[in-house]
């Protein structure tokens, strides 16, 4: 349910931010909430677990694991609030260069095959899909990269 959340939002705030789109924005900005509050309770489930049954090895691992995941992953929602906050900020001009959407877009594609990915391995157990999610996290840093080269060259007049 979370990872859906988070997919969603990554999706909306990638759409909000390449079409400046206030209202979508607004929905995604909105919707953190839920995301934050669906941490926390995964948070106190653990906690609890791991207070009242004193897990050990292969449990403990995953009830540590558990914390972990929910927290990177409630993260990325907060970033994909974070850039519908720029929509609205910057609203009603452009968030972004015309030249830069097509580098964002793709962002917002990687992001969320990542929490594509992360929501089946935590589903199904299927740790084979690491190497995606990899690959996905490579091609976001590569982008990543490329935008900060943009940005920060000679020729960069935005």
């Amino acid at each position: 349910m979370m990872c859906e959340l988070v997919d969603r939002a990554i999706t909306q705030s990638t759409s909000a931010l390449l079409n400046d789109d206030l209202a979508l924005a607004q929905q995604v900005i909105d919707s953190d909430s839920g995301i934050n509050e669906l941490n926390q309770k995964v948070e106190e489930t653990c906690m609890r677990i791991a207070a009242l049954q004193a897990p050990v090895a292969g449990d403990l691992r995953l009830v540590i694991g558990g914390i972990r995941m929910a927290t990177s992953i409630e993260r990325m929602g907060d970033l994909a609030s974070h850039i519908a906050k720029q929509v609205r900020l910057r609203y009603p001009s452009s968030s972004i260069p015309e030249d830069l959407k097509k580098t964002f877009g793709e962002m917002g594609d990687a992001a969320s095959k990542i929490i594509s990915a992360t929501a089946h391995v935590i589903s199904k157990r299927d740790t084979d899909l690491a190497e995606d999610i990899k690959r996905y996290d490579d091609q976001l840093d590569r982008l990543h990269r490329e935008l900060f080269t943009v940005v920060l060259s000679d020729d960069w007049d935005k």
